[in-house]
């Protein structure tokens, strides 16, 4: 689910998920990884300062509720 609330994030944004892997400053592939291991809380926190909260990445809620 996170994997998919970041692509639906970067379509949003106009931009790759490669893309904003470069603008975090993440290695290539990185985001694509956490469909098989979880991301860790700084890198969550990191996506998150691009536009959403860490709850939308996690459950897709913008509302955080």
């Amino acid at each position: 689910m996170i994997i998919e609330n970041i692509e639906m994030l970067c379509k949003e944004k106009g931009i790759s998920v490669s893309g904003l892997e470069k603008t975090l400053g993440f290695g290539n592939s990185t985001i694509s990884k956490w469909s098989s291991s979880s991301p860790t809380v700084e890198k969550l926190m990191a996506v998150s300062d691009f536009g959403v909260s860490v709850d939308y990445l996690l459950r897709g809620n913008k509302d955080g509720v």
